[in-house]
């Protein structure tokens, strides 16, 4: 015997369809057709909630009226959405293709990619009643659907404009969505350079989240976590220039790749050569002793990929460079110099150390006409007159030479050369300084000529070609060059 209640819910169930059955018989014969076409392939199921119409349903099995009128909406495997949800209040809300062709703005067919959703779904009841019927899924940034591949649930919330106002898609699922996208290429957000001093690089980006991340180049593999990040580390990477191609795959297939292209230098780099050019023609043979306050460090390296060199004076960097030789003005003392280099990617080696004396020579002066105080060391000058004047004291009360040259210590010619006594300063004829050209390096040397001495043939060759060492330190030199 059937109780009161029994008779109650036939009658509901009989109303329902009946509603239904009116619905559809306000569609036209194209609509009807596709509303019954989805009933047995929809894959979209559960219920919209708004707060203005009441409960949306997307599938004809939470009704259990599916006997009755099948409909429903389904996602094919590349994320194409189409078919029909029923509203008690506004009925029909289509989602197919040509239904929602003309939405107000964006993507106007519904798709969902990875975890975003997009485009529009449309109340076809609102063409005959002065309303608009559009229902925005994801255009506007501050709102929106979003699908959880991992669970298988939408979320969020569209909008309706105030008929339907907002509509919370958190009982709204996609059967087997998880598995049927077919998967998408990952973002690579790291590393952002393209230069390593390591064989072991982390990767890391974005994918759809329960996604596998592969590669081309090792057998590591990572899934995307539920805020769709991921990483992966990837060893054993070879010298010099590797692309790799990172690919996401399920069980419908492998996505196309996003490739990086990345430069792997672990070796660093190697010094062939380092000197102090003086040191040539240092003043002792044992060690590097000089009188010249300038110097010039010089090195080689085997590498073409260096970024900077540091130089070191007694452990301290003094100075960096991008060339491969260093001018330095120092006073008399001992110092120690090295010089780092580094590449591009950061690898760095330390040269050998060179050692050097510096003493200090007597001070001499020197200038010619038109110029009437003595020239300064590493100066331009442009003497236009022949008269010179050789200050000379500093040597003390001895008989004293001066020597003009043209080069460098131990690689010069000499131009002429004059006896200056023992006055602490002498006037002599330069005329051949006035015919030099710019940029030419020129040296003034007096010393003492020591009586029964060969000091004037060995300061010269010293000073010419570097074959002897100089026969003694009362000397001084001016460095200078001709010229503007």
């Amino acid at each position: 015997m059937k109780t009161p209640f029994g008779k109650i819910k036939i009658i509901l169930q009989f109303l329902i369809f009946a509603f239904i059955l009116i619905a559809v018989w306000n569609l036209n014969a194209k609509e009807i057709n596709n509303v019954f076409a989805n009933g047995n392939e929809n894959n979209i199921t559960g219920w919209g909630w708004s707060d203005n119409i009441g409960w949306i349903s997307f599938n004809c099995e939470n009704t259990n009226s599916c006997n009755y009128i099948s409909y429903g909406v389904k996602s094919d495997n590349q994320g194409n959405v189409s078919g029909y949800a029923w509203s008690d209040n506004i009925g029909w809300i289509s989602f197919n293709k040509n239904d929602v062709s003309g939405c107000p703005s964006g993507t106007c067919k519904i798709k969902i990619t990875g975890s975003s959703v997009d485009g529009w779904a449309k109340a076809l009841s609102a063409d005959a009643n002065g309303w608009d019927g559009w229902i925005n899924l994801k255009t506007n940034p501050s709102y929106g659907i979003s699908y959880t591949q991992q669970t298988g649930f939408f979320s969020g919330y569209a909008w309706g404009s105030n008929v339907v106002g907002w509509v919370d898609f958190g009982l709204v699922s996609w059967i087997g969505g998880q598995n049927t996208v077919q998967p998408i290429a990952p973002i690579i957000l790291s590393p952002a350079g393209t230069h390593f001093n390591t064989s072991t690089i982390l990767f890391s980006g974005l994918a759809s989240s329960t996604l596998t991340v592969l590669n081309d180049f090792s057998n590591s593999t990572t899934t995307a976590d539920l805020n769709e990040n991921w990483s992966l580390n990837i060893d054993e990477l070879a010298q010099g220039t590797t692309t790799i191609k990172f690919f996401t795959s399920n069980i419908n297939g492998t996505s196309s790749s996003t490739e990086k292209t990345i430069f792997v230098d672990t070796v660093a780099p190697t010094f062939t050569s380092f000197n102090i050019q003086e040191c040539a023609f240092s003043l002792e043979q044992s060690r590097c002793l000089l009188a010249d306050n300038f110097i010039i460090l010089s090195w080689e390296t085997s590498d073409s990929d260096i970024l900077l060199y540091h130089i070191l004076k007694d452990g301290i960097e003094i100075a960096t460079t991008t060339k491969n030789q260093y001018l330095l003005n120092i006073f008399g003392g001992t110092y120690d110099f090295r010089i780092i280099a580094k590449d591009f990617v950061g690898n760095t080696t330390l040269s050998m150390t060179k050692t050097v004396e510096i003493i200090d020579l007597p001070g001499v002066g020197f200038f010619c006409q038109p110029y009437t105080s003595t020239f300064l060391n590493g100066d331009y000058y442009i003497p236009t007159g022949s008269i010179c004047t050789y200050q000379r004291h500093a040597l003390g009360n001895v008989k004293a030479y001066g020597d003009v040259y043209k080069g460098t210590i131990g690689n010069s010619i000499i131009l002429n050369g004059h006896s200056l006594g023992i006055a602490v300063e002498s006037i002599q004829n330069d005329s051949i300084l006035s015919s030099l050209n710019q940029g030419d390096n020129i040296f003034i040397v007096m010393y003492e000529n020591r009586l029964f001495s060969d000091d004037i043939v060995n300061f010269r060759n010293y000073f010419t070609n570097g074959s002897v060492a100089p026969p003694h330190f009362n000397y001084g030199i001016i460095k200078w060059k001709f010229g503007n």
